[in-house]
């Protein structure tokens, strides 16, 4: 029997469920930004978003303190669309973990597109053409609901056991 090794992030885990560390999975979401063919496990998704969102957050906190609004705004976004890359390729490779195809991500990435878009109108017209546009599609927003739901079932539904037509598990090949 071995001994349980220690992860990335400092958890004891015995060899026969071993998840690899945050910067090990955030390297393999990195790493995958232009592969959409296999699967990925549930923590590789869930270890770069918390990732993109600590990268964005730390990033808007410090340009928040010296940079004007405009700049301030438009940097954030940016980053966000750049960190946002990699999410594409790990969405697909997740729903293939469960054996769906790629078509499901058309709805979260719509959702997504359709943020950005607001928050570009915000930056280039103002906060009152953002205000403007959601004022006549706000009916997307009960759809947004739907889709955030199916967004959840992406993150945190397990994926199938063993091979799929997909590729192999994830969780057999670590």
């Amino acid at each position: 029997h071995r001994q349980p090794r220690r992860t990335g992030v400092g958890i004891r885990l015995s060899e026969a469920s071993v998840t690899p560390g945050l910067l090990t999975q955030v390297g393999l979401a990195l790493r995958g930004t232009f592969r959409f063919a296999g699967r990925s496990r549930r923590s590789e998704l869930l270890s770069y978003l918390v990732f993109q969102l600590a990268a964005v957050g730390v990033a808007s906190l410090v340009s928040g303190f010296v940079l004007d609004r405009l700049t301030h705004d438009a940097m954030a976004l940016t980053l966000s669309v750049i960190l946002a890359l990699p999410m594409v390729a790990l969405t697909v490779r997740r729903l293939h973990d469960f054996g769906a195809k790629a078509v499901w991500a058309v709805p979260i990435f719509a959702l997504a597109g359709y943020n950005t878009a607001m928050s570009i109108a915000a930056l280039t017209h103002g906060a009152e053409a953002r205000l403007a546009a959601e004022r006549v599609l706000w009916p997307l927003d009960w759809l947004a609901i739907v889709v955030v739901m199916g967004a959840l079932v992406v993150a945190f539904a397990p994926g199938t056991k063993g091979p799929n037509r997909f590729g192999p598990d994830p969780r057999e090949t670590a």
